[in-house]
């Protein structure tokens, strides 16, 4: 196993530890709660990828109001994107239906104006996310998530891709 495998095993591995926490807004708590912005830094830093650090704060709603994309702002700056697609899943597979991304990928979808979700690649299509809807962490396959397969979709890594 490569460096690189052996720090994506770590952050699944990591986002898995908080599977069942409860979807809380900007919490950042395994067990007690959690979103899916805190999930993804939470777990590249319990991999030891990454320093704790501090986020700027954010409404639950601000995704449906406002067209600054907050989100990818934060992500950007930490993971590289991968491609330049904003095909939903659905489409992507329809196109290349040996499409994949790798494990501890950031995977991140355009809800109401802007990107606002997230989730870890854990065994593509399997994916571990903070989720509104479920209220909790879960892992999931993603094709059995409509709301989530149809939407616009980007990709990100924290390695560089060859």
């Amino acid at each position: 196993m490569t460096d690189i495998e052996e720090q994506r095993r770590r952050v699944v591995q990591e986002a898995r530890t908080w599977k069942g926490t409860p979807y809380h807004h900007e919490g950042k708590v395994r067990g007690a709660g959690v979103d899916c912005a805190m999930l993804i830094l939470q777990s590249f830093v319990g991999a030891g990828l990454v320093p704790a650090m501090d986020v700027e704060r954010y409404t639950a709603d601000w995704h449906l109001h406002r067209s600054e994309e907050k989100y990818l702002a934060v992500v950007e700056g930490h993971l590289a994107r991968v491609g330049d697609s904003e095909q939903s899943y659905v489409d992507r597979i329809a196109a290349d239906p040996g499409f994949k991304v790798k494990p501890a990928d950031v995977l991140v979808w355009k809800i109401g104006r802007t990107f606002s979700h997230g989730a870890i690649v854990a065994d593509f299509p399997s994916i571990i996310h903070a989720y509104f809807p479920s209220q909790m962490v879960e892992e999931e396959q993603l094709q059995k998530i409509r709301a989530l397969a149809v939407r616009p979709m980007r990709v990100y890594s924290f390695w560089e891709y060859r």
